[in-house]
């Protein structure tokens, strides 16, 4: 798997955010653990990781042995290819959307706290770009 090298002084944010799993990636994700004979599951848990000078998105999944957490896959965004980092709020939710030249990303997370964490992230990447 993926192994996000970054030492603890590097990152100035961490939070972790979720992703929408649609019916098509839970059934993909069925018809491959039946193939395969290996268990697993989506990656749908993300870290949002705030560098100097980049935003990371590690996606974290469960091994099919022991269920312990994995990186999956990692998206190095450098501030200058980011195109998008937007918050709107719904409901007791944060959601965020993170566009680039090639990818698009629609996250949400959990606010019932009333925190704001990914709002305070989008003020940081702004001020950092």
């Amino acid at each position: 798997m993926f192994k996000l090298n970054l030492k603890e002084e590097d990152i100035l944010m961490k939070i972790t955010v979720m992703k929408q799993v649609s019916n098509k990636d839970a059934a993909i994700n069925f018809v491959s653990n039946l193939v395969t004979g290996a268990g697993g599951d989506v990656a749908y848990k993300v870290n949002l990781i705030v560098t100097k000078d980049s935003l990371y998105l590690e996606h974290v999944g469960h091994a099919s042995l022991g269920y312990a957490e994995e990186t999956r896959e990692v998206d190095h965004i450098p501030f200058k290819d980011l195109k998008e980092f937007s918050v709107t709020t719904k409901d007791e939710n944060e959601e965020v959307k993170i566009v680039t030249a090639n990818k698009e990303f629609n996250l949400f997370r959990d606010n019932s706290k009333d925190d704001n964490l990914v709002l305070t992230m989008a003020k940081v990447v702004e001020d950092l770009k």
